[in-house]
C-alpha cells in the first residue's frame, strides 16, 4: 500500500477511535468533510495536502475544521459531530443517501481511501506527522464527554434509549458568559426501533486557571439546587395541589474539580426564549417573575423552617470566600470594582454633586454593607440570588404578549431576605415607567401569592402587608448596588470580530478590563443615562439618597 494511503488510515484510525476528552471536534470535521464528498469526485491535490495539514495541527491541538477549508465559511458555526448519522449537514452536504445507520470508522475509512485516490506521495516530505506529539488542551467544550452525554440521556429517556449520534452546538454570543461556559448538545438517540433527537444545555467550567475557587461556587451552589432542594420543593408544592417551580429539568451532573458540568432541559423547542439584555421589562413580563419568585421563596420557607439549613442545606448558607483559600470573596471584590466604575461613569453622565458624593462614599464600605443586606433575616428564604432580565425566559402567545417565565442561573443561590431577590430584580431589570406606576400593585401581587401558597400548606403567613413592604425598603440598598453594576454591564456592546471562545482564554482580570474599557465608553449612550440616573432620582425621592 502507497505510504500516503497508509498514512491517512493510520491518522484518521487513530482519531476516530479516541473517545471523551480526547475525541476532539476536529476530528469529526475532517471525517463528515470527507465524507460528505460525493463519490464522483475525488479530492484535488489541494484538498488533499490541506488534509494532511489538518492532521498534523490537530496531534498539535490547534483547533480547526475542516469545513472551514474545504468550502467556503458557513455564516452559522459547524457543528462539532461525535459519531455519523445521515443527517443534515450545516454546510448543507449530506452523507450518501442510501445509508441509514450510524457510521463508524471501517464504513468511513473505503469512502476516505476512494476519495484520496489522487493524493501524491511526494506531499508528504514537507510534512512528517509521524513526529508529532499529542498535548492535552483542556476547554469548555473537552468537558462535554460521551459519558456525560450517555448519563444524561439515560436520565432522560431512559435506560432503553440508545444513543446513535451527539454533537456541541454553541449558540450564545460574546458577553454571554461569565461565570461558567454555556453551550448546547444535541444528541441523536433510538428507543423502541424509533429514531428522534434530542437538545440539552450544558454549563461547563469556563476554564480559566485563576478563578478555579470560582467554578467550585457557582457548580456546587447550582447543582444542589437543582439535585437536592428543587425536587423537594416541587414534592412539597405537589403535596398542597400545586404545580412544580418553573425552572429547567435537570438530567445530570460532575462535580469532579475543574472539570464541572451540568444537563439541563432545553427550552427552546417548547417555545421560551431570552430577552434582548439592553431592554427593560414591563409590567406584564414583571408580573411573572415576581409571581413565580413568590412561588420559590414562599415554598423554601415550609421547607426549612423546620431544619437546620446551615448543617442540612449548607451551600445556601455559604457564602463565595468559603471556597476560596485565601477567605476572600470575589462576589465583594465584584461589585467592588463595579462600582468604582460606575463613579467614573457618573461623572461623565453628569450625575447630580449628591450622588456622586453618596457613591463615592458606599464604595469603601460596600464589603459591610453587603453582609448586612445580604445577611440573615427574619424572613429568611431561599433566594436566586441573580434574577435580573439575562436570567429569565418568556413564552409568549400569538399577540406578543408574555404568558410563562423561566427561573435559570441558581449558582448565586443564598438564604437571606426574600427582598433582595425582588429589589435585585426591579432596579436593575423593569421600566421606569412600570415602578412609577405599578410597583405597589406589582409587590401586592407578589404578596398575594406568597400568602396563599402559604395559607394552602396550612401554615400562617411569616409577614402582613406591612412588614413586607417594609422589608422591601430596607433592601433599597441592595437594589441600587445591583443597579450600578447590572445595568451597565447590560448595555455593553460586543464587536462582531470579537471571538467568543476568547472567553475561555481570559483570565477575570483581563475580563474586567475589558469591561471596564467597554463600560466607560458607555457614558454617551442616552438610554443608559436615562435607565441608571432614574434609579438614583427613585431612591433620592425615597430617602435613601439625601437631596441636594
Amino acid at each position: 500500500m502507497p505510504r500516503s494511503k497508509y498514512l491517512i488510515i493510520h491518522h484518521i484510525k487513530n482519531l476516530a477511535h479516541i473517545k471523551d476528552t480526547c475525541r476532539d471536534c476536529v476530528a469529526e470535521s475532517i471525517l463528515v468533510g470527507l465524507v460528505n464528498l460525493e463519490d464522483s469526485v475525488s479530492m484535488s491535490k489541494e484538498e488533499c495536502r490541506i488534509l494532511l495539514c489538518l492532521l498534523m495541527f490537530l496531534r498539535k491541538q490547534i483547533l480547526v475544521t475542516a469545513a472551514h477549508l474545504f468550502v467556503n465559511p458557513p455564516k452559522v458555526p459547524v457543528p462539532h459531530w461525535h459519531g455519523f448519522q445521515q443527517q443534515q449537514f450545516s454546510m448543507g452536504r449530506t452523507l450518501p443517501a442510501h445509508t441509514n445507520k450510524a457510521y463508524g470508522p471501517d464504513e468511513i475509512l473505503p469512502v476516505v481511501l476512494k476519495n484520496c485516490a489522487s493524493l501524491h506521495t511526494t506531499r508528504l516530505a514537507d510534512y512528517d506527522l509521524s513526529t508529532t506529539t499529542t498535548t492535552t488542551t483542556i476547554t469548555p467544550s473537552s468537558l462535554v464527554t460521551e459519558s456525560h452525554v450517555s448519563e444524561a440521556l439515560k436520565r432522560d429517556k431512559g435506560r432503553d434509549a440508545h444513543m446513535t449520534l451527539w454533537m456541541v452546538q454553541d449558540f450564545t454570543k460574546q458577553g454571554d458568559n461569565y461565570g461558567c461556559y454555556v453551550t448546547s448538545v444535541r444528541v441523536y438517540y433510538t428507543l423502541a426501533n424509533h429514531h428522534s433527537h434530542v437538545d440539552y444545555i450544558v454549563k461547563t467550567n469556563a476554564c480559566r486557571s485563576d478563578d478555579l475557587h470560582v467554578a467550585r461556587a457557582m457548580f456546587h451552589k447550582e447543582v444542589n439546587f437543582y439535585a437536592i432542594l428543587l425536587p423537594q420543593l416541587n414534592s412539597l408544592l405537589a403535596e398542597i395541589g400545586e404545580r412544580p417551580l418553573n425552572t429547567p429539568q435537570y438530567f445530570h451532573s460532575s462535580l469532579e474539580s475543574e472539570r464541572e458540568v451540568l444537563f439541563l432541559q432545553d427550552l427552546r423547542p417548547v417555545g421560551f426564549r431570552t430577552v434582548d439584555r439592553k431592554c427593560r421589562l414591563d409590567s406584564a413580563h414583571t408580573s411573572l417573575v415576581l409571581e413565580e419568585l413568590a412561588r420559590l421563596h414562599a415554598a423554601s420557607h415550609l421547607l426549612l423552617a423546620n431544619h437546620d439549613v446551615a448543617r442540612t442545606y449548607d451551600f445556601l448558607v455559604k457564602s463565595w470566600s468559603d471556597y476560596t483559600d485565601n477567605g476572600e470573596d470575589p462576589i465583594v471584590s465584584f461589585f467592588q470594582l463595579h462600582l468604582k466604575l460606575a463613579c467614573e461613569l457618573l461623572e461623565k453622565l453628569n450625575a447630580s454633586q449628591s450622588v456622586l458624593t453618596w457613591v463615592k462614599e458606599l464604595v469603601p464600605k460596600v464589603k459591610d454593607v453587603l453582609k448586612v443586606q445580604l445577611g440573615s433575616s427574619q424572613y429568611s428564604v431561599a433566594c436566586h440570588g441573580d434574577c435580573w432580565s439575562t436570567n429569565l425566559l418568556f413564552r409568549y402567545n400569538q399577540d406578543g404578549d408574555p404568558v410563562d417565565v423561566m427561573l435559570l442561573d441558581f449558582q448565586l443561590m443564598r438564604y437571606t431576605s426574600p427582598a433582595t431577590d425582588l429589589n435585585m430584580f426591579v432596579y436593575s431589570s423593569v421600566t421606569e415607567k412600570a415602578r412609577r406606576q405599578n410597583l405597589t400593585s406589582l409587590l401586592e401581587s407578589y404578596h398575594a401569592t406568597f400568602t396563599a401558597i402559604m395559607e394552602a400548606a396550612g401554615k400562617t403567613p411569616i409577614f402582613t402587608r406591612h412588614e413586607f413592604f417594609q422589608e422591601f425598603r430596607d433592601k433599597y440598598l441592595q437594589g441600587v448596588i445591583t443597579a450600578m453594576t447590572a445595568i451597565p454591564i447590560s448595555m455593553v456592546d460586543y464587536e462582531a470580530s470579537e471571538d467568543k471562545r476568547d472567553e475561555g482564554n481570559q483570565t477575570w482580570e483581563e475580563m474586567e478590563q475589558k469591561f471596564e474599557a467597554k463600560i466607560l465608553k458607555l457614558a454617551d449612550d442616552e438610554a443608559l443615562k436615562s435607565r441608571l440616573l432614574s434609579v438614583f432620582d427613585e431612591m433620592m425621592e425615597a430617602g435613601l439618597i439625601p437631596k441636594e
